[in-house]
């Protein structure tokens, strides 16, 4: 009883003082937004997208060790390629995620670069003109990638490889498609012009 008097008296308190239920909710949204900007701080890097070309942030790449998923937030019109590598760049040993594909209306899981189409989906996931929410997972070969936060929900491409590659590094690529992409490191810009 005495902590719902205190609960009380303190939201009479925050009333009296002209405080009301829209000005809380509208400061929880702002403390979501700087939550949201300290997940993904600005970073920058350009790259070339003419050609899938793997690069990554900083040129240490992400390093994924220990770990099944990793999420993002990209805005593009088409053609964001994922890449989860065992050895940082070796495209012998990687899958390939593409996000968007064919003008925005197929993604594919691939265990090679321009590799076989190991399962396909069509939708057309992606937008030029705001960020979408993205994930990829990778855990005991069971390949995954879905919208959201929420790793395993929202699942809209999935296919399961027999035999698992570790995955230590995550870096992307594009082709064709100028692609801005919000990471846990920073924000990453890539224009399909640029000439590396």
């Amino acid at each position: 009883m005495e902590s719902n008097l205190n609960s009380y008296h303190y939201i009479n308190h925050i009333r009296c003082a002209g405080v009301t239920s829209r000005d809380i909710v509208s400061l929880l949204f702002l403390l979501m937004i700087s939550i949201t900007k300290f997940l993904f701080p600005e970073f920058e890097v350009t790259s070339c997208c003419d050609r899938v070309d793997y690069q990554d942030p900083g040129g240490e790449g992400i390093i994924v060790s220990n770990k099944h998923s990793y999420f993002f937030e990209v805005k593009a019109s088409n053609d964001v390629h994922v890449g989860l590598f065992t050895t940082r760049g070796d495209t012998s040993v990687m899958y390939e995620f593409v996000i968007g594909g064919w003008g925005n209306s197929k993604s594919v899981i691939r265990t090679a670069t321009q590799g076989t189409n190991l399962a396909q989906h069509l939708s057309s996931p992606l937008n030029s003109n705001k960020y979408r929410r993205l994930w990829v997972s990778w855990g005991e070969g069971h390949l995954k990638v879905g919208t959201g936060f929420i790793v395993g929900k929202n699942a809209f491409l999935q296919y399961d490889h027999a035999n698992p590659y570790a995955v230590n590094y995550v870096m992307f690529s594009g082709w064709n498609s100028d692609i801005q992409l919000h990471l846990p490191q920073g924000k990453w810009m890539m224009p399909s012009n640029a000439v590396i």
